[in-house]
């Protein structure tokens, strides 16, 4: 009966420990797609601030001490990247505390698309 009770106990603890272990794992690759996520975010916002970093610094730039720069500028001939922040893929922060930034990143990605300004 004892040797029956070692043998349970064991099984147990390793049946506990593979269970710990899956969790891990399965959190790790949460983790990791998210990481991805924000990579994916992160290179969408950089691709929008290079485009408007050039668009400055080539148009506006240039004549920004003319009185009537308005008239002047030429027409911007390049489109700007036609990439969007998937901000469905990160919806997984509502249930974080940075549950703003989602909200952020919204309202950016409808200022760039709209070339408003706040």
């Amino acid at each position: 009966m004892a040797e029956f009770a070692i043998q349970a106990f064991a099984t147990l603890i390793g049946a506990a420990a593979a269970f710990a272990l899956e969790a891990l794992r399965r959190r790790h690759e949460r983790q990791g797609a998210q990481i991805e996520q924000f990579k994916a975010a992160l290179f969408v916002l950089i691709l929008h601030r290079t485009f408007l970093r050039t668009l400055h610094a080539q148009h506006l730039m240039l004549r920004s001490e003319d009185p009537i720069r308005a008239y002047s500028i030429h027409p911007i001939l390049v489109a700007p990247p036609h990439e969007s922040v998937d901000l469905l893929a990160l919806s997984f922060l509502l249930s974080s505390k940075e549950a703003e930034l989602l909200n952020r990143l919204g309202v950016a990605e409808a200022q760039y698309r709209t070339c408003g300004v706040s």
